[in-house]
């Protein structure tokens, strides 16, 4: 592999064959491998459910929940018991939460000023 290549060879296939005649099939190989993977991961971050009160746009947040999963099924169940209840229109979504910020919770931040 040549100098100052962005995918270590650790994560390249066993078949790659350096040949620059034919890159492209081999690099979507590995950079779609590299993508699932990531995404799959993501599935066991942290959650939120996003409900969204269909007439008002009134907007909530419940969570976070361990995982993706997790957080399906509490926005299910949630869901089941508001129709059922109130009859209300509601729209649910599942996020991925995110870390916060460093630059935003670190009260020494970059953008703190020096005393």
């Amino acid at each position: 592999m040549s100098e100052g290549a962005i995918v270590d060879e650790m994560s390249l296939p066993e078949n790659w064959i350096e040949d620059p005649r034919q890159p492209d099939d081999q690099w979507m190989e590995v950079l779609l491998t590299q993508l699932v993977a990531e995404e799959m991961a993501d599935l066991e971050r942290p959650h939120v459910v996003v409900y969204e009160h269909v007439d008002t746009g009134f907007v909530t947040y419940q969570g976070p929940y361990p995982n993706a999963m997790s957080a399906v099924l509490a926005g299910l169940s949630e869901r089941d018991a508001t129709c059922a209840t109130e009859g209300e229109q509601v729209s649910y979504k599942v996020a991925r939460l995110f870390d916060a910020d460093p630059r935003f919770t670190d009260p020494e931040g970059p953008d703190h000023p020096s005393t």
